[in-house]
């Protein structure tokens, strides 16, 4: 009789260990974290916490997960290098589910994107009636995709939607004349040559360019907006030259169009939608599907209108289609399907979005929970989930839904890695494993591995402090308003869900906007906020605020927005180029002897001139080296060893060190070097003020975070002159950082506000709205159920209110 088999020998690992980890910043760190489990890895920023999870865990995972591929298949799809590590054992299968909006697609949806979509096509293919009106429709689930060109619509090609060219948008002040640029697209400087033609098509129609638009002949002004392309010789000015050609003009509308269909760049693409407007398509009403797919009901609806409710709505009609399809296995096997997906999706906190809403326009945390909703509807067990701060975007009302999900990942039997600053979610994790104690160098060591309870006794630990008081700045609301406060005032304003809206925000003071998810925050500030700030400040090539009126912005001098958007596309952006201190520093190294010696200008100490840079990797600092059926390696330039310079510029030296070495310096030694030296110490210092002390000045600004790339723009900003009146908008400014780095950055936008200027901030994040001077809240839900103020003032009276954010200052409080 055969032996019983012994399955403990091949029981699945309790530990997932890493040993001797020195990706990035990390100092040979050894962790053991549970596999089961909720893990959350926190630590400031720059501590190391990403170099840990994304750059050693999740990418000997991928490597390993690779390695039976072969060597051709593996080039192809990339991530097969072995990070930084002496060992890590207990490796599983690992998913990581990033915030990065992939799709740019408009016909992607968040329906095609889980699938939900292709479960309706078949539920309408099988269980579907049509009503005869138009024709006989094709019953196949095909015939329901508007990705098939014989069932879209022919109309708008499945789009359901175009994008046309709004003379309300074009069109400024009617009391202006063309030369005086009232068709605002064309007040940019990159269309002085359009705004010509224009001024010359006009005089060949007989009309007076200077003339004010709203006494122009209206058949005029017509062909000014819609002229599909007349011939025209005309005397243009071009590049400072007088020159006599003939050429075509066109309208400013069918120009918009030219322009998005031409655009390579977002930049492009954005300057051109500014000014159109969405309609929806006249034949298929926005259904994207031609009459006779649209005709086809279940349970009283067709496939467009299921898409156009919002996902908690349509979770709601699968009831219905349960009950008007009862006894239909094929059905039943359906709706099982599609109300498993809504479901999920409300579970994550994303129920106030619509099955047709295009991907490209999620957020990055809308576009990650949606993922994470595509994952818990798989039931699968046995991966590590690794998950980059799921709570950005995030309410803290919505933060248990959240939690609620992670946890149901873990219980359905996974490793759940979570990169996480939320002290809800830290405080909910089953281990906590936190890295630092500081940034960069200063960083890059276990602080902490085990239960968050016993964070408390752990004396090195940055996050204890706030597990215990959330509001660890200690930072008192303010109960009263300012007295010397004037406050710009909006009325009826518009756009997405917004429901004619009045908001006031005061000047020379801290505003944050927030609410729940979907709640109209970005729209508030997007297409009223920041347009009528625009104009404010003197731009007049930008779209009307959308609103009826607007009130108390003589004051404003100037619009800085801060966004989270990159700095730099090319590794040749850095810190000190971007901050405009490198230019100061090449004075300083042409300045010495050896640079007169050997006839070195500025110009030679630019990793960007041929004449000083190493001609070798061209000043990159290494050479990309072809692996052929293996990813390309980047290794360090053999002739320059990494320094970017040729030898005649590195001989000369400027405080003891060359230029190469300078590049190497932290913001904060280097803001210590050039204590003394104008125009270099204070940006260096203001980069230390910010959190980015432990920033290498020559770091590319391609390897920058979101939220570094948002502060070194506030960086920029504290270095120079404030001008009183300034406005400064900001996106969701925590993003990426600790608690104690949302300390500091109150700290330095407070800053802002004593040197005269504006802050309006949107955030979720409880301290920065307990540090504001005023609160506005929408909401009181997402989508539908938003686009109201529920709530407005300093944040003492928000904290006594029944709402969402009311409750959360209350118990911060």
């Amino acid at each position: 009789m055969a032996e019983p088999i012994d399955r403990s020998r091949n029981a699945p690992p309790d530990l997932l260990r890493v040993r001797g980890a020195r990706v990035h910043n990390l100092r040979d760190l050894d962790v053991d974290l549970p596999h089961r489990a909720l893990v959350v890895v926190t630590g400031v920023s720059g501590s190391g916490k990403s170099s840990l999870v994304h750059g050693t865990v999740y990418a000997e995972a991928q490597r390993r997960h690779l390695q039976p591929l072969s060597a051709f298949t593996r080039r192809l799809v990339g991530g097969s290098m072995r990070p930084d590590v002496d060992s890590i054992a207990g490796v599983c299968a690992a998913v990581a589910v990033a915030q990065t909006r992939a799709a740019t697609n408009p016909r992607s949806t968040v329906g095609t994107a889980t699938n939900t979509h292709d479960h309706l096509r078949s539920l309408f293919a099988v269980s579907g009636s049509p009503d005869g009106s138009a024709g006989v429709p094709e019953m196949t689930a095909r015939a329901f995709s508007f990705n098939s060109s014989a069932h879209a619509c022919p109309t708008c090609e499945g789009l359901g939607t175009s994008l046309h060219g709004d003379p309300a948008l074009v069109v400024d002040d009617p009391s202006r004349s063309l030369r005086d640029g009232v068709l605002r697209p064309w007040r940019d400087r990159r269309t002085t040559v359009e705004h010509e033609l224009s001024l010359r098509f006009a005089e060949s129609l007989g009309a007076d360019p200077d003339r004010p638009w709203s006494s122009l002949d209206p058949g005029v002004r017509h062909r000014m907006l819609h002229e599909k392309g007349a011939e025209l010789r005309a005397e243009l000015t071009i590049r400072g030259q007088a020159r006599v050609r003939d050429t075509r003009y066109v309208g400013v509308l069918p120009w918009l169009a030219l322009s998005l269909r031409d655009a390579s760049g977002e930049a492009a693409r954005a300057r051109a939608t500014a000014f159109m407007s969405v309609s929806v398509c006249p034949d298929c009403r926005g259904g994207r599907l031609s009459p006779a797919q649209l005709s086809v009901l279940v349970a009283g609806r067709n496939i467009a209108d299921v898409c156009r409710m919002e996902i908690a709505d349509a979770l709601a009609w699968t009831d219905e289609v349960a009950a008007a399809t009862a006894g239909d296995p094929r059905a039943a096997l359906g709706v099982a399907e599609i109300r498993g997906r809504l479901d999920d999706l409300v579970r994550v906190g994303v129920g106030y979005l619509t099955l047709d809403r295009p991907v490209p326009t999620l957020s990055g945390g809308e576009a990650q929970r949606v993922r994470l909703a595509t994952h818990l509807g798989m039931e699968m067990f046995g991966l590590m989930y690794v998950f980059d701060e799921p709570s950005a975007g995030l309410h803290p009302r919505d933060t248990g839904r959240l939690l609620d999900a992670l946890c149901s990942l873990r219980d359905q039997g996974n490793t759940v890695l979570v990169v996480e600053h939320d002290l809800d979610v830290i405080a909910a994790a089953d281990w906590v494993i936190e890295i630092g104690p500081g940034p960069g160098v200063h960083g890059g060591r276990l602080i902490h591995s085990g239960p968050a309870a016993e964070l408390a006794s752990v004396a090195e630990s940055v996050t204890a402090p706030y597990l215990s008081a959330p509001n660890g700045a200690g930072a008192r609301p303010r109960s009263t308003e300012d007295p010397g406060w004037t406050f710009a005032g909006f009325t009826g304003a518009e756009g997405n869900n917004l429901r004619s809206v009045s908001v006031r925000f005061p000047m020379n003071a801290m505003t944050c906007v927030t609410g729940v998810s979907g709640a109209g925050k970005s729209s508030l500030v997007t297409h009223v906020l920041e347009p009528a700030l625009a104009a404010a400040a003197g731009a007049d090539d930008r779209p009307a605020p959308r609103c009826s009126s607007v009130s108390g912005l003589e004051g404003v001098t100037g619009l800085v927005t801060v966004g989270q958007a990159p700095i730099g596309r090319t590794p040749r952006s850095n810190a000190v180029t971007y901050l405009g201190v490198f230019d100061r520093l090449r004075k300083m190294f042409a300045a010495t002897p050896e640079a007169a010696e050997a006839g070195l200008g500025p110009g030679d100490f630019s990793f960007n001139n041929a004449g000083g840079r190493c001609p070798a990797c061209e000043g990159a600092g290494v050479v990309q080296v072809e692996m052929f059926f293996l990813p390309d390696v980047e290794l360090p330039c053999e002739t320059c060893d990494g320094a970017r310079f040729s030898r005649e510029p590195l001989r000369a030296r400027v405080r003891g060190l060359d230029i190469s070495e300078v590049l190497g310096l932290t913001a904060e030694r280097a803001a210590e070097v050039f204590s003394d030296v104008k125009g270099v110490s204070g940006p260096l210092r203001s980069l230390v003020d910010v959190g980015l002390g432990y920033l290498l000045l020559g770091q590319p600004a391609t390897t920058l975070s979101g939220g570094e790339a948002q502060r070194l723009k506030l960086a920029r900003e504290l270095s120079g002159d404030t001008v009183p009146g300034t406005v400064y908008l900001l996106d969701e400014p925590t993003y990426g950082l600790h608690a104690a780095d949302v300390a500091r950055l109150n700290t330095v936008l407070r800053r802002l506000v004593e040197r005269g200027g504006t802050v309006v901030a949107v955030t979720h994040h409880a301290a920065v709205m307990v540090a504001a001077d005023w609160i506005v809240e929408l909401g009181d839900e997402g989508g539908a159920g938003g686009g109201k103020v529920v709530s407005q003032g300093v944040p003492a009276r928000v904290a006594r209110q029944d709402t969402h954010t009311g409750r959360v200052l209350a118990r911060w409080l």
